[in-house]
């Protein structure tokens, strides 16, 4: 139970945190959270998978602390318990959270809302990027708890894709939302990388590793004075 991390922080890599919440009653289903690094868009990396029934308390803080160390954009699905995990994490000004858009008719303006909203109509969008990424050999499934949900996955009689009678799909379902938030990821990785000026001859080295161009090509005026995580980390040292 708990985490399993198979890849250390790296601050120049692209992060997506998928989370998935449950109520944390000792009978129910899992909260489960998959963490993957998008850096590479051909090839995603499972960097730490999350599992375990825990108060809802106990739970946003298990992902407020994953969070000081990847600084992922957080993809959380905001029906029912998720809105806790999504206001816990308001609150501490964390400032990676996956948004959707929407127009109201009545009001004849757009909305934004914080975290994925899974419905019968957004579900199967999130199954299919899902099995491509699967069917693509785009990630390795590293963690023995993800692959022992996958083997137990699969279409029911009226064509849904879901886990067999007596099991659980906690950790597919917080994966299928990592991969939701690929859509979002340009505008939290264009502003990561300008709170991440290199300092020494390593960290530019891995910068240009990373980010695949030479800081040559990036003028003095690209990079921010500060980062709006340095309050958020702060807080948690606290």
């Amino acid at each position: 139970m708990g985490w399993q991390l198979f890849s250390p922080p790296n601050k120049y890599a692209s992060y997506i945190l998928g989370v998935d919440t449950a109520s944390g009653s000792p009978n129910g289903d899992y909260s489960a959270a998959c963490l993957i690094d998008v850096t590479d868009k051909e090839n995603y990396k499972l960097i730490g998978t999350f599992y375990d029934r825990l108060t809802l308390k106990e739970y946003a803080k298990e992902i407020e602390n994953i969070l000081t160390k990847y600084e992922a954009l957080v993809v959380c699905e905001r029906n029912s318990y998720g809105q806790a995990i999504i206001e816990h994490l308001r609150s501490a000004e964390y400032p990676y959270l996956y948004t959707e858009t929407k127009f109201d008719k009545l009001s004849k303006t757009f909305t934004e809302r914080f975290g994925f909203y899974t419905s019968a109509h957004s579900r199967p969008v999130l199954m299919a990027k899902l099995i491509d990424t699967i069917t693509s050999n785009k990630i390795e499934i590293k963690c023995s708890r993800l692959k022992y949900e996958f083997l137990h996955f699969i279409y029911s009689d009226k064509g849904k894709a879901e886990a067999e009678a007596g099991y659980h799909d906690d950790l597919i379902m917080s994966l299928g939302l990592a991969l939701m938030g690929l859509e979002q990821s340009f505008h939290y990785e264009h502003e990561r990388m300008q709170q991440q000026k290199p300092a020494t001859l390593r960290d530019k080295i891995n910068f240009e590793i990373a980010h695949g161009t030479t800081l040559e090509t990036i003028p003095d005026n690209y990079w921010a004075d500060e980062s709006p995580l340095e309050r958020f980390i702060a807080d948690w040292n606290q």
